[in-house]
């Protein structure tokens, strides 16, 4: 195979021995310290294309102590342009310059910071960007699917190895040795695995290294992959393909489908918003529910004034009141003369986002910003279609300054920078995507206002960020704590933001990009049912991350939804490409969250530190070891911005949708669906309610035409939810 050869390895306590005749067929063997083996390997076509290649190594003589075994696959040619990417944990090998910062991880001038500046990460897995021999050392597990990617541009040419989670041996090592001298790749693919690096928080060294295991004679370990080649044009084919891909050797597994209903989780969520969210001497739903500067107000980001929208759609009366109290404290006390808004407050005290001085209140991540006026134009725009008074001038007039001032930052820098100085208005930070939701917020301006300076702003800020960096495979700055490492948020957003361009243009680069965003966005999302340790929480619980979305590669946890989006702009893709896997996967992530939810019929305790309080969910999958081994299947207590995702998801998502035409029907909430008749151009459906609570779900059924008609914001919003009681089967015609 032109481009690549594989190897077979033998690990025994750090000394590796590599044979084999660089391809695969026969047995090949290997001497290795005190013992001697057989590899037996063979490949054959697999079903839905590729190779399936097994690999058995059979210990025959003598015994292994603390160590392992390897297929090594091994890239000729390599060049340092080449890109490679590990679902959720390596983007472009995670090649950015890197400073060693203690977390939460402040960029200063002295680490380079500056509106010209590159990238820059913190102490991560990755490879250098000088010319020197580096190394990437994972195990499977920090991976959302176990697959390496890898694209040679000059070459035109795509690589995608697909391999196992674990085998009875453990979990499976992934490893990536870069000699860019001797251009070779090396892909280490181990059983179990054995980092040369075991990464902690910030800290690529930091983790407890693994120690391999002891193989007695006799021993057999099992390694299983289908490899994927092709021409391959450009990041975006090699994005395109291995979301087609890569559920081909771990499937999703069975649903679990009698968990809550979201408009259950909903209204749990609700409750213990205004019981214990609620701020009563300021008069705002506060971010968190303990004490501290970060858990009272934060704009944007983690739900500040963004979970007052979940409430305008589907709120008890109380809490649209206090929905439309908050928008008045943001506007009253939050905004400054510029028009951006303060960040963070606490107790009356205002503070930024700088962590090495919160008390530079100028100091400001602008996606928090923008996060926040985005889902306030979704407000104003029920507000204006509600029986509520007349939407204030104060609103509008608060909008516009705050995208007037975007406008300007633009114009001034022609970037929008991470971090920014709301006083001054100067980008302080530059060298990320971070701020990608911003071409939505300026499209919505442009339709609320009809000022076409918004939408010019908004295309050429978009088209910025998909060439600079949804066209280069990466897309990173969107939390304030994680430096300016490859992230998920970043890359919704940019979906987001191209999608809402299409609906407002109904220019075809715009879907264009948002399909190249979504093959990326898709690739934080987890694919497979990861197996967590029998004695966690989360392996106790029996829950199935399928679905959970990956925060960075530096805070290596997956968690309940996107931050902090509903993922609806997956629907409206789908519904403009007839692309199944994009609805797919926004039905992986909802049905997936209400898994989390603390409730006070099944509580979840945080093993030392609690347990949660009813309607409270932790952002916390961990499936990777980076908090410590231990940690792995289990939560932290506390309040997390993942609540407001699970809450967007009942406003914004159908529980159901159905296409008359093609009779496709998916389940985005826990219920079962299926066409019990279909005449006279309607169908029936008949759906069942498999869990133990009542539920109000809203149906989508639309003809082909009528799906290509733009949904725009709150369109789902609007339809009226159907009533099915616990353990109800009903018939609706649609």
């Amino acid at each position: 195979m032109a481009g690549m050869k594989i190897f077979f390895c033998i690990n025994d306590r750090g000394i590796e021995t590599i044979g084999g005749p660089g391809s695969v067929g026969g047995v090949t063997k290997i001497a290795a310290g005190k013992s001697s083996w057989n590899v037996i390997s063979d490949e054959k076509a697999a079903i839905k294309g590729g190779k399936r290649i097994s690999v058995l190594f059979r210990l025959t003589g003598g015994e292994l102590n603390r160590g392992s075994v390897s297929v090594v696959f091994r890239f000729c040619d390599w060049e340092m342009e080449n890109y490679l990417m590990m679902p959720a944990a390596v983007y472009n090998g995670n090649r950015f310059r890197s400073v060693r910062i203690k977390y939460p991880p402040s960029i200063q001038k002295e680490h380079g910071g500056g509106v010209d500046m590159q990238a820059t990460i913190t102490d991560v897995p990755r490879l250098e960007t000088d010319m020197v021999d580096s190394q990437i050392n994972l195990l499977t597990n920090d991976l959302s699917t176990p697959a390496a990617c890898i694209f040679y541009p000059k070459k035109k040419e795509g690589f995608i190895i697909l391999m196992q989670n674990k085998t009875k041996e453990g979990y499976t090592g992934i490893s990536f040795i870069e000699n860019p001298v001797g251009k070779t790749g090396d892909l280490f693919i181990s059983a179990p695995g054995m980092r040369r690096q075991a990464y902690a928080m910030c800290d690529r060294n930091g983790g407890e290294p693994d120690k391999g295991l002891h193989f007695p004679e006799g021993s057999e370990i099992r390694l299983e992959f289908i490899l994927h080649s092709f021409e391959c044009e450009d990041i975006g084919k090699l994005y395109e393909k291995f979301i087609d891909v890569r559920n081909d050797l771990l499937e999703t597994g069975p649903r679990k489908i009698n968990e809550m209903p979201l408009s259950e989780a909903f209204c749990r969520i609700e409750d213990k918003y205004n019981l214990l969210n609620w701020e009563k001497e300021r008069r705002y739903y506060r971010v968190g529910i303990s004490d501290g500067k970060f858990n009272s107000w934060q704009a944007g980001w983690v739900g500040g004034g963004m979970s007052p929208y979940c409430m305008l759609v589907d709120g008890q009366d109380i809490s649209k009141r206090r929905s439309r109290e908050t928008l008045d404290y943001i506007f009253d006390e939050m905004q400054m003369e510029t028009g951006y808004f303060y960040s963070i407050e606490a107790n009356g005290i205002i503070y930024g986002d700088d962590f090495g001085n919160l008390d530079n209140k100028y100091y400001v991540l602008l996606r928090k910003n923008a996060d926040m006026a985005y889902f306030i134009f979704k407000q104003v725009m029920l507000l204006r279609k509600g029986s509520m008074d007349k939407v204030g001038e104060k609103y509008n007039a608060g909008l516009r300054a705050f995208c007037d001032a975007l406008v300007r930052l633009w114009r001034r820098y022609g970037r929008m920078g991470q971090f920014i100085d709301i006083k001054k208005e100067e980008i302080i930070l530059g060298g990320t995507a971070g701020s990608g939701i911003v071409p939505a917020v300026l499209s919505l301006a442009y339709r609320t206002f009809n000022d076409d300076g918004y939408l010019e702003a908004a295309e050429e800020i978009a088209w910025y960020y998909y060439n600079n960096f949804t066209l280069k495979g990466f897309t990173n700055g969107g939390p304030s704590e994680a430096a300016q490492c490859p992230d998920s948020e970043s890359a919704f957003a940019l979906l987001e933001s191209y999608m809402v361009l299409y609906e407002n243009t109904e220019n075809k680069k715009w879907l264009e990009a948002a399909g190249d965003a979504a093959n990326q966005a898709l690739s934080w999302v987890v694919s497979y049912p990861f197996e967590f340790p029998c004695g966690s929480t989360f392996g106790e619980r029996k829950i199935n991350a399928v679905g959970s979305v990956f925060a960075n590669v530096q805070n290596k946890h997956s968690a309940p939804g996107i931050c902090t989006l509903s993922g609806d702009s997956l629907l409206k893709l789908y519904r403009a490409t007839g692309k199944r896997r994009h609805i797919e996967a926004i039905a992986w992530m909802s049905r997936n969250m209400v898994q989390y939810l603390s409730t006070e019929e099944n509580p979840i305790d945080s093993k030392g530190g609690g347990v949660l309080p009813p309607g409270c969910m932790c952002e916390r999958v961990n499936m990777s070891d980076w908090e410590g081994r231990n940690r792995i299947g289990e939560v932290f207590n506390g309040s997390c911005w993942c609540e407001v995702s699970c809450m967007l998801s009942y406003n914004e998502l159908p529980g159901i949708y159905f296409n008359k035409d093609t009779g496709e029907l998916i389940e985005l909430d826990n219920m079962i669906a299926k066409i019990s008749d279909e005449r006279g151009g309607c169908a029936e459906l008949e759906i069942e309610n498999p869990t133990k609570f009542d539920a109000c779900i809203r149906i989508l059924a639309e003809s082909k035409d009528e799906a290509e008609v733009f949904l725009h914001q709150n369109r789902v919003a609007e339809i009226v939810p159907v009533k099915i009681r616990a353990g109800e089967k009903i018939t609706v015609r649609v």
